[in-house]
């Protein structure tokens, strides 16, 4: 884990970030700066840089990433900054 990636910090708990979803392999939880009045980030807990850091063997994690967004409840939009997270927003309603 590098030492300066906020999104490492965050999934391994060094923060007091509360988690709305987590598994062995993703965490959700709620952006501090919200874009809408539902903001939330799903994150993998493997460090991925940003998105042209991507290799093949990152499929499998990327795609869940796709399938968990698609699986929130009340999920209409999300989009995927460059960074390592998917961003999804207006509409998702948090549990």
């Amino acid at each position: 884990m590098p030492d300066d990636c906020l999104f490492c910090k965050i999934v391994s708990k060094q923060t007091d970030t509360r988690f709305l979803y987590e598994d062995e392999t993703y965490v959700v939880f709620k952006d501090i700066k919200p874009a809408a009045p539902v903001h939330l980030l799903l994150v993998p807990r493997a460090h991925i840089r940003s998105i042209n850091d991507l290799e093949p063997s990152h499929r499998s994690l990327v795609g869940g990433l796709f399938h968990l967004a698609a699986k929130w409840p009340g999920s209409k939009v999300w989009t995927v900054p460059d960074t390592n997270c998917c961003s999804m927003w207006n509409g998702a309603e948090a549990r």
